[in-house]
C-alpha cells in the first residue's frame, strides 16, 4: 500500500463500510459478506476499491474506531429496529448513540448492568468512573 490515502470506516444501515478516499471515486466497500454474496473490499485494516464493482482499484489502509469502541457501537446501533437508522460516524460517542436510543424509546438492558449507566429523569449518568457526567435527553 504505497499511498497516504486512508479509508475511514463508519456504520451505515448496520454494516461496517468505508468510502473510497480517492478524489472523484464514489465507490464504497463493506466489511464481510455483501448483499450479492461476494466479500467486500473492507477487510481488517485494509481497503480495496474493487474495480469489478465500479471502483477505481485503490488499495489503502482502513481506519476503524478504537477496538474497544467497536462492540459498544454495534450493541447500541444494532438495537435499533429500523435498519436505515443503524448508523454511526466518527466523532459520535457511545453516549451520543445511547441518548439517541433513549430519545426513541430504545433502551438496551445491558447498558444498565453493573452500574455502567443509570437513568434519572431525563439524564443518563455513567458509573463511578465518570460520576457527575450526564447526557440530557430530549431538550
Amino acid at each position: 500500500m504505497a499511498t497516504d490515502l486512508v479509508a475511514i470506516v463508519h456504520m451505515s444501515g448496520g454494516r461496517w463500510v468505508a468510502r473510497c478516499p480517492r478524489p472523484f471515486c464514489t465507490n464504497g466497500e463493506c466489511f464481510g459478506r455483501c448483499d450479492d454474496g461476494t466479500t467486500g473490499g473492507l477487510a481488517g485494516d485494509s481497503f480495496r476499491c474493487r474495480p469489478e464493482y465500479g471502483g477505481c482499484g485503490l488499495v489503502c489502509r482502513a481506519q476503524w474506531p478504537d477496538a474497544d469502541a467497536v462492540p459498544v457501537i454495534e450493541q447500541l446501533v444494532l438495537a435499533r429496529p429500523v435498519p436505515a437508522t443503524r448508523n454511526w460516524v466518527p466523532g459520535e460517542t457511545p453516549s451520543h448513540l445511547l441518548a439517541e436510543n433513549f430519545e426513541h424509546g430504545i433502551v438496551p438492558e445491558s447498558v444498565f448492568r453493573d452500574g455502567q449507566v443509570s437513568l434519572v429523569g431525563n439524564e443518563v449518568t455513567r458509573g463511578a468512573i465518570e460520576a457527575g457526567r450526564h447526557i440530557e435527553i430530549g431538550g
